[in-house]
């Protein structure tokens, strides 16, 4: 049992260090748009959809009991595609 919470909780943390990462590189590019006074773009439909989704990956082995092995690949699924998604938006924004 402490394999698989010691795993959940990683990427938890990895998740929310990879939020942080992206939301202030995400706020300097508005920060910009701001300054320049420019309209910032609004991100994608999924955008919203596609994060929500990604944190459910991550809280996902926490509700449901898994093996480790499956736990290990959810949380880095939610991770790479949180990933995914924030440079999707970084790059709208930069472009």
């Amino acid at each position: 049992m402490i394999p698989e919470l010691i795993a959940c909780f990683s990427g938890i943390l990895l998740f929310v260090v990879e939020c942080v990462f992206y939301g202030v590189k995400i706020s300097r590019e508005k920060r910009r748009y701001v300054e320049n006074s420019m309209d910032i773009p609004a991100p994608a439909f999924s955008f919203k959809g596609s994060v929500v989704l990604c944190a459910a990956a991550e809280l996902l082995p926490i509700l449901v009991p898994l093996q480790l092995y499956v736990i290990v690949i959810v949380c880095i699924c939610g991770i790479f595609g949180m990933s995914i998604v924030c440079r999707e938006r970084l790059n709208q924004l930069v472009n």
